[in-house]
């Protein structure tokens, strides 16, 4: 016997050891039409894989699933068959998995993946197996395991999962002025308090309430009033800076958050602010007048720069109205 014809013959002993080894696994599921490693049954079925030779049995209905005809499978099925085809932000957690279990790290083979049909969309599979066949040196010889169709379930749950977030952005947007409420600038807020205190960087606060509004909704109705705050909202989006946080604190008053802004910016921008307002014609033909409080982050808390904003606005009120005033600790 030649060298050649030797190996050859060795490769060929190690195939057909491979095969009969599927061969006797898959008749023994026949006779007992049951899985012996699993107890309960896939949706896309089950599916054998003979390692030494890398040859892949599994049932047509993952296949199907792939939208691939008998004429598109190859007689000979391998593991890149459908590893090839794994969604690229998918595949190393995959091959990895599998590549734990084989070496017997993980107790189980165990994965959810995207996977591409031919017509290109990419399904969502779930996939469970072990290994049910070592060798003498404990080298895998044959894994088996189950497919599951998931992807009308990943389907409802982005479709869940995207409405929850419309949900929780909504909750923080105030929906008569269409900027954020008292939570969404709480939680801004804190956001931007953080930041001060990793960067050391200003931040300032302008609470403004709108001077005697309540003779508005007396005399126009609630309705007028309402258009009046919805535009006064619009008005301070475009008078502020476009990294300025605009936000309706409550009733007529709104707050807005300057970052990288100190004490003495802060109160130009109020002024500026206050002086459109002014000259502002709104619905109706009404005019109004607004006061203005500001407070600047002294990284002791939220409530404390809070705390300033409302007490210089209550000095704008006491004087007159129609004011800016910043928070003096004098």
């Amino acid at each position: 016997m030649t060298e050649d014809y030797k190996q050859l013959y060795e490769q060929l002993s190690v195939q057909v050891k491979q095969l009969e080894l599927m061969v006797n696994s898959l008749k023994e599921e026949k006779d007992a039409q049951e899985l012996t490693h699993f107890s309960w049954a896939a949706n896309l079925g089950q599916w054998y894989f003979s390692n030494k030779i890398n040859r892949v049995v599994c049932s047509r209905h993952k296949l199907e699933a792939l939208g691939l005809s008998e004429q598109e499978v190859p007689e000979n099925i391998t593991l890149q068959f459908f590893t090839e085809r794994v969604h690229p932000d998918d595949s190393v957690f995959v091959l990895n998995n599998m590549q734990q279990h084989l070496k017997g790290e993980i107790p189980v083979y165990e994965v959810t993946y995207r996977i591409q049909a031919k017509d290109g969309n990419w399904k969502w599979f779930f996939e469970r197996g072990n290994v049910v066949k070592r060798d003498e040196n404990g080298e895998p010889e044959l894994t088996t395991g189950v497919t599951f169709d998931i992807s009308e379930q990943k389907r409802i749950e982005q479709l869940l999962e995207k409405q929850n977030v419309q949900l929780r952005s909504a909750s923080k947007i105030d929906f008569l002025s269409d900027v954020l409420n008292r939570r969404g600038l709480r939680e801004r807020l804190e956001y931007e308090a953080r930041r001060v205190v990793r960067t050391k960087r200003p931040l300032s606060v302008i609470l403004l309430d709108l001077d005697h509004f309540k003779n508005i909704n007396d005399t126009y109705g609630h309705l007028i009033g309402d258009d009046v705050l919805a535009q006064v909202a619009t008005t301070l989006k475009k008078s502020v800076r476009n990294t300025d946080i605009v936000g309706r604190y409550g009733g007529e008053e709104f707050l807005v958050i300057l970052p990288e802004c100190d004490m003495a910016g802060a109160l130009k921008i109020a002024e500026k602010v206050r002086a459109v307002i002014r000259m502002m014609e709104f619905t109706a033909g009404i005019s109004v007048s607004v006061s203005a409080g500001v407070g600047e982050f002294m990284e002791i808390s939220i409530d404390n720069l809070i705390d300033q904003a409302e007490h210089a606005l209550g000095e704008a009120k006491k004087n007159g109205r129609n004011q800016v005033r910043g928070f003096s600790r004098s």
